[in-house]
């Protein structure tokens, strides 16, 4: 083998090597190395071993802008763009391999944190149920024990006759707009949001009067009847939570509803006027 062989295999074992060496390294160690080094050094090492053993580099061009090269430094200068094209994506500092296991570590510390954090939540809520019931428990023990002429006995049985407290009908009060359409039926049907809670509740839903006021007279005893579409309910545009039916609508808003047709279409008095009406929910006790 003549000398200048050796050399050439020398500098082809070298420049083939050392990106795979520090490659390796830096996947070990975290020790960032330029990308273009390893670039350069792999397009140095296939130029030459290309030059001298694989059928030389007749044809080969490189071209950058007004730039044009051929022959071996096309060889080498595309082999270097092309690696490190991959390799400055890959090889950085946020992409160190322990790097990304130090943050993976912290990411699953973190959710066994929430998880115990979920945990000890369930925990205290299941713990404060159990002391609000026995506290409930306990003060129902001392009502029993209260004589009707008692101060508290004549409160409670004060509250009892004015429907009040624990005797009242009315569970919770919700106020939200509401708007009439031709979809649900019957004086007493609704569709509403599934977060307003009122599937399988009674419920009776109030017109506001123009200062905001509850008028019994213009109030509907009914029943959820179907669920708005996911996409109504969440949209930030969205300008009403409760669809009502054309007759419970007459029933609370004559002045803005005539009639109602067979189909359950809507007769508007004013057709420009709005269609979406602020109103009052009571939640009935069963």
């Amino acid at each position: 083998m003549r000398g200048d062989d050796v050399v050439l295999w020398l500098v082809i074992v070298f420049c083939l090597s050392v990106p795979v060496v520090l490659v390796v390294h830096w996947t070990l160690s975290d020790t960032l190395y330029p990308p273009m080094l390893v670039s350069i050094l792999l397009g140095i090492g296939t130029a030459a071993l290309t030059y001298r053993y694989l059928g030389g580099t007749r044809g080969s061009e490189f071209q950058v802008g007004a730039l044009k090269v051929a022959g071996s430094a096309a060889m080498l200068l595309g082999t270097a763009a092309f690696t490190n094209w991959g390799l400055a994506e890959q090889m950085t500092k946020d992409h160190g391999p322990r790097t990304i296991s130090a943050l993976e570590a912290t990411n699953r510390a973190l959710q066994e944190e929430a998880e115990q954090s979920e945990q000890t939540i369930r925990d205290l809520q299941a713990e404060l149920e159990g002391q609000t019931q026995a506290a409930q428990e306990g003060l129902l023990q001392r009502v029993a024990e209260l004589t009707p002429d008692s101060f508290a006995g004549r409160g409670i049985l004060d509250l009892a006759s004015k429907g009040g407290g624990p005797f009242s009908k009315v569970k919770r009060s919700i106020s939200a707009n509401a708007t009439v359409t031709e979809g649900p039926r019957g004086v007493s049907d609704f569709h509403a949001c599934t977060d307003l809670g009122l599937v399988n509740e009674s419920v009776r839903i109030y017109a506001l009067s123009t200062e905001g006021e509850l008028t019994s007279e213009r109030s509907v005893e009914a029943r959820q009847s179907g669920r708005l579409s996911t996409d109504q309910c969440a949209s930030r545009n969205s300008t009403f939570r409760l669809r009502l039916s054309c007759e419970m609508g007459k029933a609370l808003f004559p002045e803005r509803i005539t009639s109602c047709a067979s189909d359950g279409n809507v007769g508007w008095k004013d057709v420009r006027a709005p269609r979406t009406f602020p109103v009052s929910i009571e939640v009935l006790a069963q």
